[in-house]
């Protein structure tokens, strides 16, 4: 992770750059995703286990 964060961006042109923001974009979202599902079932097991 951290090469996202440290990689020389001078060398992409504006096309690559672009493509890179839609990529993280989408992984961002992705992410989001997994977290909402983990927060779900992390939910419903609280749930069942406090009775």
């Amino acid at each position: 992770m951290k090469a996202l964060t440290t990689e020389d961006l001078d060398r992409h042109s504006v096309a690559e750059l672009e493509m890179r923001i839609q990529t993280l974009e989408g992984e961002i979202e992705r992410v989001r995703a997994k977290l909402r599902q983990a927060g779900a079932s992390r939910a419903a097991a609280d749930a069942l286990f406090r009775r």
